[in-house]
């Protein structure tokens, strides 16, 4: 039995206010039927937590996950040629390397920055996706999302929105550019998407809205990769 999590950080401030859009837009998302129908308890929804609360709820979801999902929308920093650092409030920072979970399936999603010591992020919206979920089985999406998790090897997927000494992307009317791509990627008209296709997608989505800006993803070497969009609408 797939026993899933899922934990979604923003940190908005003036600068970024598209971050209280990714958060609203990820919660609609994973609890959709297009989503995989995450049940609302297996997602953690944080705005601007402390580390002691952020860290809390990471052992939270270290017990008993076999599959975890972490995402983060706000500022980031590179402090050394490969580590990013996420602003997770206006004072402090974490290494993003934090988020592992001891889930041997797990995927991280970082949009925000890779810019030395920056602080610096559109989202479409999915009404034309979305409006398919009347002709959805919520449970048959589950059990579809699961069942492909199930057939996946064990491994790490960790994707960042920009490749390093590169800026993130915002809109204060869409959100993230990044986060925008990968949800306004999933799309009922296919059985499954993976976290790959929508990352694929994403890049392309990214590259229309700005040449400097290239999400990067890191993938376990093995033929499937895990699930982010499901449908049963069309089969």
């Amino acid at each position: 039995m797939i026993r899933r999590r899922a934990l979604i950080v923003g940190a908005p401030d003036d600068t970024i206010p598209g971050v209280d859009i990714d958060l609203t837009n990820w919660q609609n998302f994973l609890q959709s039927p297009l989503g995989g129908a995450w049940e609302r308890q297996e997602i953690t929804i944080l705005r601007n937590p402390n580390k002691i609360l952020l860290d809390w709820h990471i052992h939270q979801i270290n017990e008993g996950s076999n599959y975890t999902l972490f995402a983060f929308s706000g500022h980031g920093e590179l402090v050394t040629s490969t580590d990013t650092h996420i602003h997770i409030n206006d004072q402090q920072k974490m290494d993003a390397t934090a988020f592992r979970s001891k889930a041997k399936k797990q995927t991280i999603i970082l949009d925000c920055c890779r810019f030395p010591a920056e602080r610096e992020r559109f989202y479409e919206a999915l009404a034309k996706n979305m409006s398919m979920e009347q002709h959805q089985d919520r449970q048959a999406c589950r059990q579809l999302y699961d069942r492909h998790i199930e057939t996946c090897d064990d491994g790490l997927v960790r994707l960042y929105s920009c490749s390093v000494n590169e800026t993130a992307g915002d809109s204060e009317a869409f959100g993230g550019y990044y986060t925008n791509g990968l949800i306004s990627s999933a799309s009922a008209t296919f059985r499954l998407q993976t976290i790959k296709q929508a990352h694929e997608a994403a890049k392309q989505k990214v590259a229309r809205l700005r040449d400097d800006q290239h999400p990067v993803g890191e993938f376990p070497r093995s033929h499937n990769s895990f699930p982010f969009a499901v449908s049963t609408s069309l089969f």
